[in-house]
């Protein structure tokens, strides 16, 4: 935590078992939210999109 409340859009990512782990800080509350990655025809990653409802 001590990256994300150092951040100045309070989000950072950790290194947990050989994968980035990204944490953020949200007005929304605690908890998990759905993370989707969207790809092209050939596969290669386009968008990263994260559900944050309120």
């Amino acid at each position: 935590m001590a990256g994300v409340r150092a951040s100045e859009y309070e989000a950072a990512t950790i290194t947990v078992g050989g994968a980035e782990i990204m944490m953020a800080m949200t007005s929304v509350g605690d908890g998990a939210f759905p993370v989707h990655l969207d790809l092209d025809a050939s596969g290669v990653p386009t968008a990263v999109r994260i559900t944050v409802d309120e």
